[in-house]
């Protein structure tokens, strides 16, 4: 989420990771992925600071966000 590597990413899958609720706060929050239209964390323990952090950070909607 900190690298700038990857500014023409525009789809991140990262379900089935164990990611966290900081590791997807910190994938939501992240200003390095400006073309980013989908962010996939699926079968993740995700809690209720991950769904804050969507509303917050993506007000606009630009990022589809799955967690299914």
């Amino acid at each position: 989420a900190e690298s700038s590597n990857f500014s023409n990413l525009t789809q991140l899958y990262v379900g089935e990771n164990i990611i966290s609720d900081a590791g997807a706060v910190a994938l939501v929050k992240s200003e390095n992925f400006p073309k980013l239209v989908l962010l996939d964390m699926t079968q993740n323990t995700l809690g209720e600071k991950t769904l804050k952090a969507m509303f917050k950070y993506n007000k606009d909607q630009r990022v589809q966000i799955v967690i299914r």
